[in-house]
């Protein structure tokens, strides 16, 4: 599924789901208003039935009375109705936001993230496969050729600092994504002059990661955080799955 749909899902799932909210208040409201009423009512009852008015003030009120307990009775059918509409709808926007993420999970399974590459003056995408090209012979994976990517690209960071942006490498097939991978702990061997820069350069942080998609990316986060604070040693992902290690191993799925 192309990223921008996905991101357009997600958008609509989100509003349905505060819409959905905003009416179950609303519905709540109602409730309340009609328990008040009906209590108020039940006062009036009491009240004019204990009195020496005319019987037919009595009647009245108790056919008013009678009226107000129908129309409770079925206004509190409908909210059930309401009630129950609601939560199936909000039940399809659970599925719809499982189909979004595992959607989007697949897509992300054919990408890389490089970062740490240096840039280019005036770099195209095309400049920038280029550059992957050369990086994925450089560690050993030298086969790949220019029709084994989809496309590469740099992506603008969150933060403003002075490294450059990373490359997002798209392929066309998760094998030849994952045969990079694979021989991915030789980047720390490449120099600045391999790669065709200045060899001043450095490239020191020159590492090809996974794409991860947002919501990995956040339980990336959480886990780091979480190694931090429990004094675990590692905490690493592989295919989509982040892992902790201290002495035992233990496993987050997505």
């Amino acid at each position: 599924m192309p990223k921008n749909n996905v991101k357009s899902l997600r958008k609509e799932n989100n509003d349905l789901r505060k819409e959905v909210k905003s009416l179950v208040q609303h519905v709540k409201q109602l409730e309340s208003e009609i328990v008040d009423q009906q209590t108020k009512n039940d006062h009036l009852s009491s009240s004019i039935s204990s009195s020496d008015r005319a019987k037919t003030v009595e009647y009245l009120s108790d056919q008013l009375c009678d009226d107000m307990v129908d129309l409770h009775d079925k206004t509190l059918k409908e909210l059930k109705k309401i009630s129950y509409r609601l939560e199936n709808i909000t039940s399809r926007c659970d599925e719809i936001k499982t189909f979004i993420d595992n959607a989007e999970y697949y897509s992300y399974q054919f990408n890389l993230k490089i970062v740490g590459m240096p840039t280019l003056s005036n770099e195209s995408a095309d400049d920038s496969t280029g550059l992957c090209l050369r990086l994925f012979k450089l560690i050993g994976a030298k086969d790949i050729t220019i029709q084994d990517i989809d496309i590469a690209h740099r992506v603008p960071q969150r933060n403003a600092t002075n490294r450059p942006n990373a490359i997002i490498c798209r392929f066309t097939r998760r094998l030849v994504r994952n045969k990079v991978l694979a021989c991915r702990k030789s980047d720390s061997d490449i120099t600045a002059e391999q790669l065709g820069f200045d060899p001043r350069i450095s490239v020191k942080d020159l590492v090809i990661f996974e794409h991860l998609s947002p919501r990995q990316q956040s339980l990336l986060f959480e886990t780091k955080k979480f190694k931090m604070a429990h004094s675990f040693k590692f905490c690493w992902t592989k295919g989509g799955t982040v892992f902790l290690w201290k002495q035992n191993i233990q496993r987050f799925s997505r």
